[in-house]
């Protein structure tokens, strides 16, 4: 049940950039929330494992819009020098969600039940939905009237745009970037960590899930701090390769060095997502060297090319 979020979310990065691009984000995103919205109810509705699947697949499908639109919002409205922090903080917003369910969110099943909270998530994404249509403006979206094409037509400028950013090998070569700095942190937290920490410290599954969540802290903090950095000294690649660095020294002191005393660990997994947010200026190198009209594009490829970790380190 798990995979079926990805089996939706990364194919879709092909196509949502370059869909943003052709008609706004306003209409798109409020059906996207939608499609959250059914998936968590579906949820609720029946247990059943294929029922599951599929209301895990159209979570899946309605996410894949969401960090998208969001720096495409930024891209079409900011200057482009505050395109690095807003992705830090992009970020760190959905690694706050992250926390949120790792602790709060597991806390609330405790007290009422998995169905309850499915439908409360539901019935918070519907009001999220009517705040998109209300407060979200497109800046520019031609018809198709204006743009004078057939729906055939428009399909070939959907993949015309997504193959001329493909053919950018360094937007290409900084997914994969992203995906390396991405992969191990979330990985850990979303899969490994609480297992990992049970069996190593013997903790409980509520004491694991507690410090695994200190990997989304660093995230929420790393994030911000990384792009302010970045737009400050102008420089993408430079903070990049600091913070690969040393997020890898990091992970490997918390992997070979066993029995630290809870400080300590939990300091390394601060660290640990810390460090490794600096992957958030990947999405603002791939604006850098993409067509302005096509950033939407950009950053959802950069962004399938950073949730293909979950396939390389999993599957």
């Amino acid at each position: 049940i798990i995979t079926a979020y990805y089996f939706a979310y990364t194919p879709l990065q092909i196509f949502v950039g370059t869909l943003m691009d052709l008609y706004g984000v306003r209409v798109l995103l409020t059906i996207a929330i939608l499609f959250c919205a059914a998936g968590a109810a579906l949820f609720g509705v029946n247990p059943d494992v294929y029922v599951g699947f599929l209301g895990r697949f159209f979570i899946g499908c309605g996410s894949a819009f969401a960090f998208v639109g969001v720096l495409k919002v930024a891209s079409d409205w900011l200057p482009h020098r505050y395109f690095a922090i807003l992705s830090g903080l992009t970020t760190s917003m959905g690694m706050l969600g992250a926390i949120m369910g790792e602790v709060w969110v597991s806390h609330l099943v405790k007290l009422y039940s998995i169905p309850y909270c499915l439908y409360a998530s539901s019935i918070i994404a519907v009001i999220l939905a009517v705040l998109v249509v209300i407060f979200v403006r497109d800046k520019t979206v031609p018809t198709r009237k204006q743009r004078k094409t057939s729906l055939n037509n428009e399909l070939v400028s959907l993949f015309k745009i997504i193959l001329e950013v493909l053919s950018n090998k360094q937007i290409l070569w900084i997914g994969l970037l992203g995906l390396f700095m991405y992969g191990p942190s979330s990985i850990f937290s979303d899969l490994w960590g609480v297992t990992y920490l049970q069996k190593q410290y013997q903790f409980s599954a509520e004491q694991a899930a507690f410090y695994s969540s200190f990997v989304y802290l660093g995230w929420v903090i790393g994030g911000p701090f990384f792009g302010y950095i970045s737009d400050k000294v102008h420089l993408r690649r430079t903070p990049i390769q600091y913070g690969a660095i040393a997020a890898l020294i990091v992970s490997v002191l918390l992997l070979y060095l066993p029995g630290l005393p809870p400080l300590v660990l939990g300091s390394l997994l601060v660290l640990m997502g810390f460090f490794s947010s600096a992957q958030v200026l990947v999405f603002a190198y791939a604006i850098d060297l993409s067509n302005p009209s096509h950033s939407g594009t950009a950053i959802a490829i950069t962004n399938m090319l950073v949730v293909c970790s979950f396939f390389l380190l999993v599957l």
